[in-house]
């Protein structure tokens, strides 16, 4: 596993433009090292490489080989809490699996009740090909599909403890199945036939917008 060193520019395998070392192993992880990135682009990266989202930034991944079958990228979210982090960028690939970390080691006194507290992260994904997003961690993620995301057809969060806020694409013509976890979940379905699968929180399930029909709704096992 390499650490790249990051910076807007472009970081490919034959040469670096932002500093630090290119990516050239099976597995890479990125990390925004706590500053600020206005644009990065990850070049001819392998196959289930690995970025890790660490403060407000837009990063693309373009994979070395595009075989127009199961590419996997993976995103850790690890900011502190209340960071947008942006735009993930990742075209031509069909499965992206994001961790959501929990950085607050916090606590919420309230008389004798003691609440740990957890950190939220926002995150938007383009991704023209992507097909399926698996979620899970322990932080709360709050997550939105660009307008060319319109492929994904399963957001399955059924691992995650932490709570997911997500609303499916409206401009996807197929029907986008989203499952929530353990916490609190909050699904909002605005395309047609998209269902929404609750879990075992207390979730919300919104259906919203004018292309939103013939959806279902499945509360799981909470107060939903």
């Amino acid at each position: 596993q390499t650490a790249a060193a990051v910076g807007a520019g472009t970081i490919t395998d034959a040469a670096v433009s932002a500093g630090g070392t290119a990516p050239t192993t099976a597995t890479v992880t990125v990390s925004t090292a706590g500053t600020k990135v206005t644009g990065l682009v990850l070049e001819k990266m392998l196959a289930n490489a690995t970025v890790q989202l660490d403060a407000t930034g837009n990063v693309e991944v373009k994979l070395a080989v595009d075989t127009g079958l199961t590419e996997v990228v993976n995103v850790v979210t690890n900011a502190i809490t209340a960071t947008d982090l942006g735009i993930f960028k990742a075209n031509n690939i069909e499965t992206i699996n994001i961790t959501a970390n929990d950085t607050d080691l916090t606590k919420t006194t309230v008389g004798t009740v003691v609440t740990e507290n957890i950190s939220t992260n926002t995150l938007v994904i383009d991704a023209n090909k992507a097909t399926l997003l698996k979620v899970d961690g322990a932080g709360n993620l709050t997550l939105t599909l660009a307008g060319f995301s319109t492929e994904v057809a399963t957001i399955n969060a059924s691992t995650m403890t932490g709570a997911i806020t997500v609303t499916t694409n409206a401009s996807d013509t197929g029907a986008t199945t989203v499952t929530g976890g353990s916490a609190n979940d909050t699904i909002t379905l605005k395309g047609a036939n998209d269902v929404a699968i609750g879990g075992a929180g207390n979730d919300t399930i919104i259906v919203s917008g004018s292309a939103a029909s013939f959806t279902t709704l499945t509360g799981g096992a909470g107060i939903d």
